[in-house]
């Protein structure tokens, strides 16, 4: 499952499914105005170790990986950087990069554009970002640009 996708992933075969959509949507659908809303970007990702090939690694069984600060999570600006293959799902709005064993899924400066064109579209106040710290100024000049 993807970190942070911001529509649903098609074949996803979780029971529950996650989106960033969907959790806006609950909220306008429930009468909140979506100019009160922010969309969260996360500047670190999700990763599992021991993850199989198949579909790229994509909805594959690991364990958590092993990240700077604790298991499974690592920044962005060491993420980047990772050696593997980076895949894209353009109608889902994710990325996620895979070396044969380890998977993580994070936000990159073309998944951020595709959010912040959502925020400007849906007439959302902004977004909020976590962790500063995760970035080396990539993401955050992304989001400078997308909200122009």
């Amino acid at each position: 499952m993807h970190q942070a996708n911001l529509f649903p992933v098609a074949n996803d075969p979780s029971p529950v499914k996650f989106s960033d959509d969907l959790a806006i949507s609950s909220y306008t659908s429930a009468g909140v105005p979506a100019s009160k809303l922010l969309l969260g970007l996360p500047y670190y990702g999700r990763g599992w170790t021991g993850v199989g090939s198949t579909n790229n690694g994509l909805f594959q069984g690991g364990t958590a990986a092993q990240g700077t600060w604790e298991a499974g999570i690592e920044d962005y600006k060491v993420l980047k950087n990772r050696p593997g293959t980076r895949f894209r799902d353009t109608t889902a709005g994710a990325l996620w990069l895979y070396d044969g064993t380890n998977w993580w899924s994070y936000d990159d400066p073309t998944v951020i554009a595709q959010k912040t064109a959502y925020v400007k579209q849906k007439g959302l106040g902004g977004v909020m970002v976590w962790e500063l710290d995760g970035d080396d100024g990539t993401l955050t000049t992304a989001v400078d640009t997308g909200l122009r």
